[in-house]
């Protein structure tokens, strides 16, 4: 079975053709990234693309249904070999700009231009602490009222506004969505500084699920047994140095990557509810929150933005290496990232051309999921480099890789690299490990080898 059968044979369509359908898109779609999605699918898969995302009873749920039981099955045999570790579940949101698709109807603002027109995205997955990600936990695609766009409110105003009635409603949302999908699994959900609102904090959870989230606001905090409040950098300040870590920071705009030394920090606090949050709807009070804040501060290097981070916990921490560990937890966020950059640079999402938003969401949501497959490709590679070659390609591929490289692929590292080869990655040994994109351009050309290969053996009419 292919990968592509076993994520889409669960899908829940009104018609087992459909799922056939699916498996064939996804597989197109892992081979031929980044060409059109017409031409990726062909005539065929185009015409049954629009069919299917187009009708009524397709829904983001039943497309990745199969997905998801998938996802938690990888989770379970995981948890069941490592019984101490838990579960990470990395959050994030994107937007997909469809401004130029003048005729697509359904699509909502997407920044302060009214000519800006889109979707939103909110996305959870699942991954262990070393490893490749399970998969997809959590999906919720949406389009802002057209209506509200550009009508300015009073900030104290909405923070009075019930948070299910905001946009930030999101965060909780994902976390129940992960919870959902994997159900009594110990689970750590990562967020970033967006998440750092009280009601997520205060939201009803599992027993075995915990928070960490970077902070953003230096709110105020009652330390210990104090009656009086702090803030919270302050607290940090005052708090004794736990020890050192050394974390590689990756490269972003404006920034190169490099390996950072951070200082740890850590005290246990309380957080008060906000004086304009609204009440609970059953009359009560909002109960304070006990966490643990971490701060990681770099030291020891001319940086023009020194990394300063503060994490917030519902998980204990109390020593130097439990305080580390949940820094290098945090920085396993970052594969959320890499997954919308698969779908934006990658698979081409933003150029996807179909007639309504209600078609252009469940087209997202398959997408995801072969995303998830190029990141679950090179993750592989880095992190199991040893597993057997057949653990990502097929015996056809790997005989085509291996005369391209005129030498025997034994491991899922030496596959890989063939792969990103083939998309241009240099073969001199500085060049350190390939990225999704050059994946992407090789995983394109391995599939027009494929088939010069088949019609070489006559397999296939040309």
């Amino acid at each position: 079975m292919s990968w592509a059968a076993a994520e889409m044979a669960g899908a829940f369509m009104w018609d087992r053709r459909c799922n056939r359908s699916l498996v064939r898109i996804c597989d197109r779609r892992f081979l031929l990234p980044h060409v059109s999605f017409s031409r990726a699918c062909g005539e065929d898969g185009r015409q049954a693309a629009h069919r299917i995302f187009g009708s009524k009873k397709t829904t983001i749920p039943g497309v990745l249904a199969g997905h998801f039981r998938q996802s938690r099955e990888r989770c379970v045999n995981y948890l069941l070999a490592n019984p101490k570790e838990r579960i990470l579940v990395a959050q994030d949101t994107t937007t997909f700009k469809y401004t130029t698709h003048i005729a697509t109807e359904g699509l909502g603002p997407i920044h302060v231009s009214e000519a800006g027109r889109g979707l939103h995205s909110h996305a959870a997955i699942a991954m262990p602490r070393h490893g490749p990600p399970f998969g997809v936990v959590h999906l919720s695609i949406w389009a802002r009222e057209l209506a509200e766009h550009g009508k300015r409110r009073d900030a104290a105003a909405r923070t009075k506004d019930p948070i299910e009635i905001k946009e930030s409603q999101k965060w909780i949302d994902g976390m129940w969505g992960a919870e959902a999908a994997l159900p009594d699994l110990p689970l750590l959900v990562i967020c970033d500084r967006e998440a750092d609102i009280f009601e997520l904090f205060a939201a009803p959870r599992q027993q075995q699920t915990e928070l960490l989230v970077r902070s953003r606001h230096p709110r105020r905090i009652l330390v210990d047994s104090q009656t009086k409040t702090v803030s919270l950098p302050d607290a940090l300040d005052a708090s004794p140095l736990l020890g050192v870590m050394e974390a590689q920071i990756p490269r972003a705009p404006g920034r190169r990557a490099r390996l950072a030394r951070l200082e740890l920090r850590v005290c246990k606090v309380t957080m008060k509810p906000p004086g304009t949050l609204p009440p609970p709807m059953d009359g009560g009070k909002h109960p304070n929150q006990t966490v643990y804040a971490i701060e990681a501060r770099e030291v020891g290097i001319d940086v023009p933005e020194p990394i300063r981070w503060v994490l917030l916990t519902t998980e204990p921490v109390v020593t130097a290496a439990e305080a580390e560990e949940m820094v290098r937890c945090y920085t396993r966020r970052w594969e959320i990232e890499e997954m919308h950059l698969v779908l934006k640079s990658g698979l081409r999402a933003e150029q996807l051309q179909l007639d309504d938003a209600h078609s252009l969401k469940n087209a997202l949501s398959l997408l995801y999921v072969v995303a998830w497959r190029v990141l679950f490709t090179r993750d592989t590679a880095r992190f199991t480099p040893g597993a057997p070659a057949d653990q990502l390609v097929n015996p056809e591929e790997l005989e085509v890789l291996e005369a391209i490289e005129s030498k025997q692929l034994k491991t899922v590292r030496d596959v890989t690299r063939a792969i990103a080869h083939f998309g241009g990655f240099p073969r001199y040994p500085s060049a350190g490990e390939p990225g999704v994109r050059t994946i992407c351009a090789g995983l394109q050309r391995l599939e027009g080898a494929v088939i010069g290969y088949r019609a070489a053996k006559r397999q296939l009419k040309i």
